[in-house]
């Protein structure tokens, strides 16, 4: 069974970066995933507008992309597909 490349979004909100205030920031949470399957880049872009919202809404959030990459998929994809989401939410969007 070949294993897909997906990217997963996370978002994190955090109050400092000392150890006492760790403590008081919210968990993690997974807002998003996709795979390479996706029917274009379109596609893609619409589950990155959705991911921009949240981070747009929430200045104190700290985003993370996450890709992963199947045994069979070239070296560096995984990269690569997570390079495409940074780049179009900085560059293109501007979040």
């Amino acid at each position: 069974m070949k294993l897909l490349l997906s990217a997963i979004l996370l978002l994190t909100a955090l109050t400092g970066f000392s150890a006492a205030q760790e403590s008081t920031a919210k968990p993690s949470r997974k807002i998003d995933s996709y795979n390479d399957k996706i029917p274009g880049s379109e596609a893609e872009q619409w589950h990155l507008e959705d991911f921009m919202k949240l981070l747009v809404a929430d200045p104190g959030t700290k985003a993370y992309i996450i890709a992963y990459g199947g045994r069979e998929d070239h070296p560096g994809k995984a990269q690569r597909y997570a390079l495409r989401a940074k780049n179009y939410l900085i560059e293109v969007r501007k979040a």
